[in-house]
């Protein structure tokens, strides 16, 4: 007879396995609760058994493979979808743009170096280059 019980009190039904106790006592009975919990464990240890192939993507398309898989349990694909939403569909954002009309543009950038200059900081302009190689006039030159 092949022993397929833990421990010998499970067995034959009392401590000391009495054997005119033949049939086996029921055992301790668990809760749904600890059933689905005990049930998702051994999920994520097969799951974590397998080595996972490394993902080659950005995080968006990471949460639409999450939320496309149906392997996947459902309360982790809605995470995932909900997640995922925030960059397909961005929510729209009021912005507010206040121009200074009052002055032109000369204006402005003859305040800046006033500015510039009361405070040390130099706005000499270097030549434009491609590669190391001067090219046309410097910036803030007139062109002739």
């Amino acid at each position: 007879m092949s022993n397929n019980f833990p421990c010998r009190e499970t067995q034959f039904g009392g401590p000391r396995g009495n054997p005119r106790k033949a049939a086996p006592r029921r055992g301790v009975s668990i809760g749904r609760r600890k059933l689905r919990q005990l049930r998702e464990l051994v999920a994520v240890t097969e799951a974590m058994a397998k080595e996972a192939p490394k993902f080659e993507g950005d995080a968006l398309e990471f949460f639409q493979s999450c939320y496309r898989n149906e392997t996947l349990p459902i309360d982790t694909r809605l995470m995932a979808a909900a997640r995922a939403a925030q960059f397909e569909r961005p929510a729209l954002s009021a912005t507010s743009l206040h121009l200074n009309t009052s002055k032109t543009l000369e204006q402005l950038l003859a305040e800046k170096a006033a500015l510039a200059s009361e405070r040390g900081i130099s706005l000499t302009t270097r030549p434009a280059t491609i590669d190391g190689e001067v090219v046309g006039s410097s910036v803030g030159s007139t062109p002739e």
